[in-house]
Parts: structure tokens; C-alpha cells; sequence
């Protein structure tokens, strides 16, 4: 039977470290009871508890509600485009009056997917702003939820008005 670590290998010898039998550790200069149950009193009365690092401010659900309000924004733009495209494009009384529909059906049909961006963005930015720990890193989050705010600012003024338009005429 070979030792774990034989003697010269550099390796400190713990084979005496056994229940009822307290070895000699060169590391700890002393004996080391093998469980902490042998020592009488509180085993564990000068251990301390790991320490606690917080983690460094982390700006990437910032920047990724950033990312998601410009994306959206375009889209916003694009879709409100579109539909004053097709609602601009009317020839004859009856596509005139449906002119408006057209275009709340046409910019909704296009803001979809953008809307779903920015309700994202704006959980991802008030999730962020929550976490931060220093408010001199807040910056970043409320420009993300700004970002995202003002495209379902902007789609909801352009409806909005579409439908004033429309009850007007």
C-alpha cells in the first residue's frame, strides 16, 4: 500500500489528522482536530464568513435599453411613414375618407415589433436603474428609458391626432 504522499515529495503530511487522533499540520502551526465536533465549546467560534465583494456597476442593461429604443424609434418612424404613405395615396371621396384607418391600420401593422422593442428596452432600463448601486451611473439608464419612451410618446400623439383628424372631417 503506498502513502498519498510520501514523505520527501514535498506534500504536508496529514495522515495523522484522524477522529481521536489530532495530527500535526505545518501549515496551521499546530494540532488541527480532524472534525470541528472534538473541540469542546463552539467548534466554530473563530470562523468568519467568506467575505462579500458587490459586483462592479454593469452599464450592459443600459446600453442594451439604448440599443432597443433606437431600433424602435426607427421602426416608430418607418411605420408612421408608412402609413402616411398609404394614407397620402387616396384618389377617389371613399379612399379619402378611409384615409385616416389607413393609416393608424398601416403604422400599427409596421410599430408592432417596435413597440415589443420598447416595452422590453423599458423593463430592461428600469430593471438597471433598480440595480444600480451608485447614482452617478444612472445616466445610462435613464437616457435607455427615455429612448424607449419616446417612441410609444411619438406613436401615441400620431394616432391620436389621426383621430382628431378623422372626427373632424
Amino acid at each position: 500500500m503506498t502513502m498519498p504522499n510520501p514523505v520527501g515529495s514535498g506534500m504536508p503530511d496529514y495522515s495523522g489528522s484522524v477522529p481521536g487522533n489530532p495530527g500535526t499540520v505545518p501549515a496551521y502551526r499546530g494540532t488541527v482536530p480532524a472534525y470541528p465536533g472534538i473541540v469542546p465549546g463552539n467548534p466554530y467560534a473563530d470562523m468568519q464568513p467568506a467575505p462579500e465583494f458587490a459586483a462592479a456597476p454593469s452599464k450592459a442593461l443600459g446600453v442594451t435599453s439604448m440599443c432597443l429604443g433606437v431600433i424602435g424609434l426607427l421602426i416608430c418612424v418607418g411605420g408612421l411613414f408608412f402609413g402616411a404613405y398609404i394614407s397620402f395615396d387616396a384618389h377617389d371621396s371613399y379612399e379619402r375618407a378611409m384615409a385616416p384607418l389607413a393609416f393608424i391600420f398601416g403604422a400599427i401593422m409596421i410599430y408592432i415589433p417596435g413597440a415589443i422593442m420598447n416595452i422590453v428596452g423599458l423593463i430592461l432600463g428600469v430593471t438597471g436603474r433598480k440595480r444600480v448601486q451608485d447614482s452617478r451611473h444612472d445616466t445610462v439608464f435613464k437616457v435607455g428609458i427615455w429612448m424607449n419612451v419616446i417612441p410609444m410618446i411619438l406613436f401615441l400623439a400620431a394616432v391620436t391626432l389621426t383621430f382628431l383628424f378623422a372626427m373632424a372631417h
